[in-house]
């Protein structure tokens, strides 16, 4: 398993998910009127910026052009892949009963509370397992890219954490074909371009085609 922990915490009242991009916070509550868990992005200041539907929990992985050993040259990659926590899921998982809903409706908050602080930290546990299993599971997606390339191996993994761009079964990244003289990259092309991805069907297919071709 990864030595990576995401970070991860509770209130008494919710889920606190570090964004490893923008260095905020995503907060998940349980909003008894709607039967379902929310889940926003914070300012740095800890208000609410967006309400967001699921984590992307992403792998990158880094391959150095300079590499002698590849026969029909040097090559560059720096390429992310992205899985998925929907939120949606987790309202269906944790679900209080029927009776703490009826005691929150009658105005007695002890009970409901009491399960508001209980609940929390079985999704944070959920969400920490969650994101070391997706981590490790895009990791595995990640060697479908590379492994056309006889001998270049990667070099380095990064992983994190967000709730902002970067869609869940997108590629992400650079692929560039390099001078094998001066080891300087060219005839380098955008994977997927992450600033114009919004997460709508039509652009994620857009973006699988043109994976597709690149790769």
């Amino acid at each position: 398993m990864l030595g990576f922990e995401p970070r991860v915490l509770t209130t008494e009242r919710s889920v606190v998910v570090q964004d490893d991009l923008l260095n905020t916070a995503i907060r998940l509550f349980y909003d008894p009127s709607t039967f379902r868990w929310r889940a926003y992005v914070l300012t740095p200041d800890g208000a609410f910026y967006r309400e967001v539907f699921a984590l992307s929990v992403c792998t990158c992985g880094v391959a150095e052009y300079c590499r002698r050993a590849y026969t029909g040259g040097n090559i560059y990659l720096d390429v992310c892949f992205c899985e998925e926590i929907s939120i949606h899921d987790i309202s269906l998982a944790f679900q209080p009963h029927w009776s703490v809903l009826a005691a929150y409706h009658a105005g007695n908050m002890r009970i409901y509370r009491r399960w508001q602080r209980a609940v929390v930290k079985y999704i944070a546990d959920y969400i920490r397992e969650r994101v070391k299993t997706l981590w490790e599971s895009a990791k595995e997606a990640l060697w479908y890219v590379f492994q056309p390339f006889d001998g270049v191996d990667v070099d380095y993994y990064g992983f994190f954490v967000t709730a902002y761009k970067y869609c869940p079964g997108v590629y992400y990244g650079i692929f560039c074909r390099a001078d094998p003289h001066g080891c300087t990259p060219v005839n380098c092309r955008d994977i997927c371009d992450v600033e114009h991805v919004d997460c709508d069907f039509e652009k994620l297919d857009e973006c699988r085609a043109r994976r597709k071709v690149i790769l």
